[in-house]
């Protein structure tokens, strides 16, 4: 899988939530992650991921798919969203 992500909103979402989005690609390979659609933005479909990194820390991130590559958008702590990933 290869990801990319804006480095200005990375910084924004560090200050925000944080977690960089480097680490938060780790969560793509939990393999009890918990992927389902979100929305469409214009002609951009938009999804979550609920997924472990470091096998302790939940985390919930906005991604799409663009050129074969995973973007991502924002990545933040679960909340609420932990019940999902948990069953």
């Amino acid at each position: 899988m290869k990801f990319e992500w804006d480095e200005t909103k990375n910084q924004a979402n560090i200050a925000k939530h944080g977690i960089d989005f480097e680490t938060a690609s780790e969560a793509f390979s939990d393999p009890n992650s918990v992927r389902r659609f979100d929305r469409i933005v214009g002609t951009e479909k938009r999804f979550h991921l609920l997924g472990k990194v470091r096998g302790v820390l939940i985390v919930l991130i906005a991604f799409t798919e663009r050129n074969g590559n995973i973007r991502i958008i924002s990545a933040r702590p679960a909340g609420r969203d932990k019940v999902i990933y948990n069953g």
